[in-house]
C-alpha cells in the first residue's frame, strides 16, 4: 500500500504546552481586504457595556478564578471575594501592586468610545506594570536591552537567571517597547489584530504607524502561542456580554495569515484543512504527544515495506529525514529531535517508492 500520511506533533521542552485548543472556520476562502471588511460586518459588536460595568464584569465574571484575579503580564494574583465592588477591591487605592484594567490597544491611541469598553482587548493588570507599559508598542526586546523585568509583584533591572520566560520586559524612552511574558503573547497578538480590524479608522487616525510597528512580531506571537483552553473559554464568556460576538481570531488560526501576515504556519494550515483520514491497512499512533524531544511512531503494516520519515518545522525546513524498514505487523520507531526548539512540527511518512496519495491525519492534543 503506497500512502503518504501527514500529521502534527507537538514537542514541549518548556513547562507550557502549546496547541490550538479548538477551531471554528471563519469566512473560509476569503483573504485580504475582502476578509477584513467581512470580519468587521460579521463580528464587530453592537452591544458594549459601559466602562464601569465592563470592569466589574471582566474582573468578576470573566477573569476571576478560584476567587482570585491574575495580572495578564506578571502572573501576580489578588483575592477577589464575593460581596465586594470588584474594581475598587483589587485596585488597592492605586498602589503599585493593585490591579486595574489594561487596554492592549492604548486609550490614547484610539481606544475611545465603544472601543474603550470592548473586552476582547481588555485584561486585568498590575497597576505599576500597566502604567509602565503606557502607550508603548508591543514587540520583542533583546535581553541585553531590557531595562525592567516584571514578575508577579516584583521588578528587577538585571536579566533573570531562572524562569526568564515568565517575565514581561520593558524599555522606556523614545524607542520604548513592551514584551509580554511568553505564555500570553498569542493572547495579546489576537487582541491587537481584533482591535485593528474592528476599529481601524480611529486607530489610524490616532497613530497610523502604531500597528505597523508591531505587526511582524505579533504575527509570529500568534503562531508561537496558539489558543489554549483558557483563552478559548474567555472568548466565549466575553461574547455573552457583547451580543454574542466573539473574537474571530481566537476561533480560526488561519485568519491572521489570510488578513495580515501572509505566513500561515503548517500546523494551522493542516488544522484548517483536515481531511478525515481513514487509515485502513496501516494504523499510525504518535506518543507521547505533547512530548519532550523524543517520541515514538507506532505503525501497523500489512506487509514489509520501507518508509521515509520527513519532519519539518513551521518554516518548511526539514529538520529530520531518515528511512526505516518496517515489517508486517506492529512496528515502533523512536525519533529523537532534542536539539530543536519547542513548537509545532509536521511529519510526513511515505513509502520508499514515493507513490503517494494526499491524506492528512491531525493529532489533537
Amino acid at each position: 500500500m503506497n500512502k503518504l500520511f501527514s500529521f502534527i506533533i507537538f514537542l514541549c521542552f518548556a513547562i507550557r504546552l502549546l496547541g490550538q485548543y479548538s477551531h471554528v472556520p471563519v469566512l473560509p476562502g476569503m483573504t485580504g481586504n475582502t476578509l477584513i471588511n467581512n470580519l468587521t460586518i460579521s463580528y464587530k459588536p453592537s452591544i458594549i457595556l459601559d466602562y464601569s460595568a465592563v470592569r466589574d464584569t471582566m474582573f468578576l465574571k470573566i477573569d476571576r478564578v478560584a476567587d482570585s484575579l491574575e495580572c495578564i503580564y506578571t502572573g501576580m494574583k489578588l483575592p477577589l471575594p464575593d460581596g465586594q465592588d470588584p474594581t475598587e477591591y483589587v485596585y488597592l487605592d492605586g498602589q503599585p501592586n493593585g490591579i486595574n484594567t489594561e487596554h492592549t490597544w492604548p486609550q490614547g491611541l484610539g481606544a475611545t468610545g465603544s472601543a474603550q469598553s470592548d473586552m476582547h482587548h481588555l485584561y486585568p493588570s498590575r497597576v505599576k506594570t500597566n502604567s509602565d507599559r503606557g502607550n508603548f508598542p508591543f514587540g520583542n526586546i533583546p535581553d541585553a536591552q531590557t531595562e525592567i523585568w516584571y514578575y508577579k509583584n516584583t521588578e528587577r533591572t538585571s536579566v533573570p537567571t531562572n524562569f526568564r520566560d515568565a517575565y514581561s520586559e520593558g524599555i522606556r524612552g523614545t524607542n520604548g517597547k513592551f514584551e509580554p511574558r511568553e505564555s500570553v503573547k498569542g493572547d495579546i497578538a489576537r487582541s491587537l489584530f481584533y482591535f485593528y480590524t474592528m476599529y481601524k479608522a480611529q486607530a489610524d487616525a490616532a497613530d497610523p504607524t502604531f500597528f505597523q510597528q508591531m505587526k511582524s512580531d505579533i504575527c509570529q506571537w500568534h503562531y508561537d502561542d496558539p489558543v489554549d483552553r483558557k483563552e478559548w473559554e474567555r472568548n466565549q464568556k466575553i461574547a455573552h456580554y457583547q451580543g454574542g460576538k466573539e473574537n474571530p481570531f481566537v476561533l480560526d488560526c488561519s485568519l491572521i495569515s489570510r488578513a495580515y501576515c501572509n505566513n500561515i504556519d503548517q500546523a494551522c494550515e493542516a488544522l484548517t484543512s483536515i481531511v478525515q483520514n481513514e487509515v485502513e491497512e496501516n494504523a499510525l499512533v504518535i506518543f507521547p504527544n505533547p512530548g519532550h524531544g523524543t517520541f515514538f511512531i507506532r505503525l501497523h503494516a500489512n506487509n514489509d515495506i520501507a518508509y521515509i520519515v520527513d519532519i519539518k518545522n513551521m518554516l518548511g525546513q526539514t529538520i529530520f529525514l531518515q528511512g526505516y524498514n518496517v515489517k508486517n505487523g506492529e512496528n515502533i520507531v523512536e525519533i529523537d529531535i532534542n536539539d530543536h526548539l519547542s513548537g509545532f512540527y509536521i511529519i510526513t511518512l511515505k513509502d520508499i517508492n514515493s507513490n503517494i496519495s494526499n491524506r492528512t491525519l491531525y493529532l489533537k492534543y
